[in-house]
């Protein structure tokens, strides 16, 4: 059977629910929305809960003040598994104001759980990405 309305909807909260944890720097809230299988960065799959919240720790010290921002939703799928792509766009704050820290894409795998939907794998395709900027960092 095809995605539901219903279904669609819970996977937008789901790229929601991501944005927001991964802005607030909330390991506990990005964790929750995960399989153990993981994410993929730079072409690197990190897999585990203890490999998601190193790389959640590494971006809350790396960025300040990130805020994601997606677009362009497409969800497909049927029965317990989905694929999602997005587009998203991150800002973060400078000295000078807000400024485009990157644009790329989310390509992602996903299980309907007990809990929801969840990521089994969501990748990060960046198009351009600035040099991040430490937190507490005048720019």
């Amino acid at each position: 059977m095809a995605l539901s309305a219903d279904d669609r909807l819970a996977i937008l909260e789901l790229d929601a629910r991501y944005c927001h944890a991964a802005d607030d720097t909330d390991v506990a809230a990005l964790l929750a929305l995960f399989t153990d299988d993981g994410i993929e960065r730079g072409g690197v799959l990190i897999q585990g809960r203890e490999g998601l919240a190193a790389l959640a720790a590494q971006l809350a010290t790396s960025h300040r003040l990130l805020r994601h921002w997606t677009s362009a939703h497409v969800a497909e799928g049927e029965g317990d598994r989905a694929t999602h792509r997005c587009a998203w766009l991150t800002t973060r704050l400078t000295e000078g104001g807000l400024a485009i820290a990157g644009v790329g894409r989310y390509e992602d795998e996903l299980v309907r759980t007990a809990g929801g939907w969840r990521f089994r794998v969501r990748r990060i395709r960046p198009d351009w990405v600035a040099a991040p900027a430490p937190r507490g960092a005048a720019e």
